[in-house]
């Protein structure tokens, strides 16, 4: 299953963008998707392209640490947590 054209939420600003990168890491996780494709490169409005007047935007920042980190051929690690008090 692969994700295109997630919604912004307000991606233009760094808490949207934060809100972007966990619903790409919640669709991974959760919904077991392979990819992420962003169709929307250049816009003047930040909040929806990752480029806006020739500059990287919040959203691209937010992209750019799945599209570094995951490479093709990568596998997911089943993990778990235990509170700690």
């Amino acid at each position: 299953m692969w994700l295109t054209e997630a919604p912004s939420k307000g991606s233009g600003s760094w808490d949207g963008a934060l809100r972007l990168s966990e619903d790409i890491a919640g669709m991974m996780n959760f919904a077991n998707t392979s990819a992420f494709f962003e169709w929307q490169m250049e816009d003047p409005d930040p909040q929806y392209t990752i480029y806006s007047n020739g500059q990287k935007t919040n959203r691209w920042h937010a992209i750019k640490h799945y599209a570094h980190w995951v490479r093709p051929g990568a596998r997911r690690m089943a993990m778990t947590t235990s509170a700690q008090d």
